[in-house]
């Protein structure tokens, strides 16, 4: 745990957390007995990690607040805690406190740790260790009905973390399995349905179109700067101050674009399109504002505020979909948020900072994103940092000081010649429109009707994924209503990279950074505190599809080397297609399944061999039966038949009687065995 311990640090949020005190770091894991927890602001230390209690009373502002662990008390008293468990107990605790980043507030962790304390006295009176709980169904059962409602949202993701970094901790609490039963308890606090999942073929397109809007902006964000700075300066000339050509009841005889402009103020520019053709934007302009052939001899100064209404929702969108943030985070965005954390085994890992709207500690979160978000936050910052030059650097939102460079990324038209009356003050934050709204009106030019409406394919995968989609809003032929909240759930859906989903989804920007995204929600990689928000979503998702895969595996493509009559075995806990039993076997362990090259293992501990990178214990070979708990997917076999292939090119090089040539002949023997159990049963 060496490399952890390097990047531990007390995340309480307390002024008297001092990164020289000896309670900053942790030296050991597990700590020493005598390792201080609390200290005070003098460094005299409070409570050390043997101690039978932690006061955490110095973090709460003086108010008296004590973590008891339970072994002090009597062991006829009905809350008594085992040492052993005790001891469990503090180590998740101080897991919670140098690596989890949630917890932020001493009463938060003294709350979650009393909502846990119950788990731990049913393993002492039935002298269980908690860390064997897994081991006992019944007795897991039991412990398992006290983590529900709002809870369990929490408990998910401290004991996920906790599966997740197992080796380093050298222990559980709860497996896989058992942590699919508190997802499925867990109270997200969802009024009304699932939010739909946009299908692979549509979220391509919409992510590919946007990208070209962004780079055609970028390699012509020189000219449109000089466009626009050149258009400023003539309404400032016209009416003698900034301030003047954006006051309410202006007239506008003296704008600059304007036949009627007195020579005196500057007189009459010309029709603007002449000046966007002197810059060179006119196509530009043209190609992403205007819509239908009767403006094609028009461009009034009006369209370069459509554009850039045109980009902020471009940007906005694209951000959303790399990001996993909601809308309203998005929007408080500031024109510095994009961070670059260098990771020592992921390598750059570019991330955004700003505000959450859901959590009151949570005020400098991050989002991780792919790299490909970059281009979104360096467009916005552009015209950003147009407006508010406009603004003349006055409102309060877009303020620029010495010390703080940065404006909010997103800002609603300031712009003298922007259309309606000029914006007061207080009114500098943007309030986007619906994603949907915007398809037929600021993004007409960006999107084709015809590519989102929805085909049969698009509706099958949306509806595996989200069964209780509206038949009336989603069905053939219609036009996908797209919503900013869905690309939270299709992000979250694409990172599990599950087989459910097409692998046309994984767009190759969206790939850049995937793996690290997943790494660092999933499993807690990051030294920065990621936003708990999106976090809680990804776990959920995550063991949401677990759920999907179980269900999936009752179709005829999944077939088992022995015959129907082991599939039949495998899952004879539920019956065909009867969600109900599927979720119950999925609480309850019974049923499981991991992804394999061949197609689904429902091994329900862990496989010795690995089954992920080799295929030789999966589909066994010459001197090998394949695996019991095997299921071979017939969607695989133009990628079986690919890997025999490549196998064998690869057997031409090796030398005879090598180890890689013996393994190479193995796997080959393998994947001709798979291939024959598909030829049998069609």
């Amino acid at each position: 745990m060496t490399q952890d311990l390097a990047t531990a640090r007390l995340s309480i949020d307390s002024q008297i957390v001092n990164s020289l005190a000896s309670n900053y770091r942790l030296t050991s894991w597990p700590p020493k007995d005598d390792f201080p927890i609390v200290i005070d602001r003098k460094g005299n230390v409070i409570s050390r990690f043997g101690d039978p209690y932690w006061d955490l009373t110095v973090w709460n502002d003086g108010v008296s607040l004590r973590l008891y662990f339970g072994a002090h008390l009597n062991k006829a008293n009905k809350n008594y805690i085992s040492p052993e468990n005790a001891r469990l107990l503090k180590l998740i605790s101080v897991w919670i406190l140098y690596f989890d980043r949630e917890f932020r507030k001493a009463v938060t962790l003294y709350s979650f740790m009393k909502r846990l304390k119950p788990i731990f006295v049913i393993c002492t009176k039935n002298n269980v260790l908690a860390s064997d709980l897994t081991r006992f169904p019944a007795l897991l059962e039991t412990a398992l009905e006290k983590i529900n409602g709002t809870f369990a949202s929490t408990a998910l993701c401290v004991f996920h973390q906790l599966f997740e970094h197992r080796n380093e901790i050298g222990f559980i609490i709860f497996d896989r399995c058992a942590l699919k039963t508190i997802s499925d308890s867990a109270n997200f606090g969802e009024k009304f349905g699932q939010t739909a999942y946009i299908p692979p073929r549509i979220w391509t397109y919409q992510l590919n179109r946007l990208r070209e809007c962004l780079d055609d902006f970028i390699r012509h964000a020189d000219d449109v700067s000089k466009c626009f700075n050149y258009c400023l300066d003539a309404y400032v000339r016209s009416y003698g101050s900034l301030k003047n050509a954006t006051a309410s009841g202006r007239d506008l005889d003296l704008a600059p674009f304007n036949v009627n402009c007195p020579e005196h103020l500057g007189g009459y520019r010309g029709p603007f399109r002449d000046v966007a053709k002197k810059f060179g934007i006119a196509e530009l302009l043209e190609r992403w504002t205007l819509r239908g052939s009767g403006e094609a001899g028009q461009l009034p100064v009006s369209t370069l505020t459509s554009y850039f209404q045109t980009i902020m929702y471009v940007s906005l969108i694209y951000i959303l979909n790399f990001s996993l943030m909601r809308v309203s985070e998005a929007t408080r965005l500031r024109s510095n948020c994009l961070e670059i954390d260098d990771d020592p085994t992921f390598g750059p890992i570019y991330l955004l900072h700003g505000v959450t709207t859901k959590s009151y500690d949570d005020d400098d979160a991050r989002w991780v994103v792919s790299v490909s978000a970059r281009v979104a936050v360096e467009a916005a910052t552009i015209i950003a940092r147009l407006r508010a030059k406009s603004a003349n650097l006055k409102l309060p939102h877009g303020r620029t000081t010495k010390k703080d460079s940065s404006v909010l990324l997103f800002t609603p038209a300031c712009e003298p010649w922007a259309q309606g009356a000029p914006m007061a003050e207080t009114a500098f934050r943007w309030s986007p429109k619906s994603y949907g709204e915007m398809i037929t009106l600021t993004l007409a030019n960006v999107f084709d009707p015809c590519e989102l409406r929805v085909t049969k394919e698009d509706l099958e995968i949306a509806r595996l994924v989200t069964p209780s989609l509206d038949a009336e809003k989603f069905k053939i032929g219609a036009i996908w209503p797209l919503a900013y909240h869905q690309l939270r759930r299709t992000g979250m859906v694409n990172m599990q990279a599950s087989g459910i989903v097409s692998e046309s989804s994984m767009q190759y920007q969206a790939k850049h950074a995937r793996r690290a995204m997943s790494l660092y929600y999933g499993q807690g990689y990051s030294q920065v505190a990621v936003n708990r928000s999106a976090r809680r979503e990804y776990i959920r998702t995550m063991y949401e599809m677990l759920g999907k895969e179980i269900e999936r595996l009752f179709q005829s493509r999944f077939v088992s080397p022995y015959g129907r009559q082991r599939k039949s075995e495998i899952l004879h806990l539920v019956s065909d297609r009867d969600s109900k039993k599927i979720l119950a076997a999925g609480k309850a362990g019974k049923v499981t399944c991991r992804q394999t090259l061949l197609g689904m293992c429902a091994r329900r501990d862990v496989c010795k061999f690995g089954g992920i990178d080799n295929i030789v214990h999966c589909a066994g070979d010459d001197k090998h039966q394949p695996c019991y708990d095997a299921l071979f997917d017939r969607a695989k076999e133009a990628e079986i038949f690919e890997l025999r292939d490549v196998l064998d090119e690869q057997l031409l090089k090796a030398a005879i009687g090598s180890p890689l040539y013996d393994s190479l002949l193995a796997q080959r023997c393998a994947a001709e065995k798979v291939l024959g159990y598909f030829a049998k049963r069609k």
